[in-house]
């Protein structure tokens, strides 16, 4: 679309991705995570939930490696 996910490579390769903070990892959130993950030169970086499950298992389903999760209060 409009040449959207070249555009995202090549700022990538020049700046690094696209960082993005996430708040809220229900219906809506956790799809947008999964969304976000796909995209080319985009990474989510921070999810806030009260529910820290809830936060870990959309990371979790969307590709990141539980290790690299961290909480914090």
């Amino acid at each position: 679309m409009f040449g959207i996910n070249e555009r995202l490579r090549r700022r990538a390769a020049e700046k690094g991705p696209i960082r993005v903070s996430v708040i809220g990892s229900g219906s809506m959130g956790g799809p947008l995570i999964d969304q976000i993950a796909m995209a080319p030169g985009m990474q989510v970086d921070v999810v806030v939930d009260l529910d820290l499950d809830k936060a870990r298992t959309a990371l979790r389903d969307a590709g990141t490696a539980a290790e690299v999760i961290a909480a914090c209060d």
